[in-house]
């Protein structure tokens, strides 16, 4: 019964964080990206709102004045789409980081847990991760951080290193799946 009711709590708290992921990805997609618009079509759409409104109020007859151009009108619409853009992304980046970091902690946590009621059934797991770590490390050791004339201005260093980390440890792994599966076929071609 107590797993029932544990289940139930994880399944409500998974679909309480994907709605609310969702609701802020939503609102960030539906901001549009500020960079699409221009100041100055913004700043006529405005101009054109404000005399339209004035019309309303005052008739066609009377001459519209306003302290600001059209521009200076733009640029403030511009500025305030852009605060609202970043406000939301950055809750969004903020939201999605507290989930990272709490399925991070409670991954740890699990992963201690049962390892110290279970250690002989962790332990082809410790020892695949300390593999893959090896691993990693000798491809950082091997990655040049000489960065190609071509690619200079568009990457440092420790970037040019790290990504040839990355693509020398994909290297390194592809090929001993691919003998794992050999050695594997082999060993029933054996049998």
């Amino acid at each position: 019964m107590k797993g029932n009711k544990f289940n139930l709590i994880v399944r409500a708290v998974t679909a309480v964080i994907f709605v609310v992921g969702l609701a802020l990805s939503m609102i960030v997609i539906s901001k549009g990206d500020p960079r699409s618009v221009d100041a100055d079509q913004l700043g006529v759409i405005e101009w054109n709102k404000l005399v339209d409104a004035h019309e309303a109020k005052n008739g066609k007859d009377t001459p519209f004045t306003h302290d600001k151009t059209p521009q200076e009108l733009g640029q403030e619409k511009f500025d305030e789409i852009e605060r609202n853009i970043v406000g939301t992304v950055s809750t969004t980046i903020n939201f999605t980081m507290i989930v990272l970091w709490s399925c991070v902690i409670i991954s740890l946590l699990s992963f201690v847990i049962a390892l110290v009621t279970d250690f002989k059934r962790f332990m082809p797991f410790i020892i695949g991760t300390v593999v893959l770590l090896i691993i990693i490390g000798i491809s950082y050791a091997l990655s040049s951080d000489i960065v190609p004339s071509d690619l200079a201005n568009k990457s440092n260093a420790s970037t040019y290193k790290l990504v040839g980390t990355g693509v020398l440890t994909s290297f390194i792994l592809t090929i001993l799946a691919v003998l794992g599966w050999v050695a594997g076929e082999v060993l029933k071609l054996v049998k």
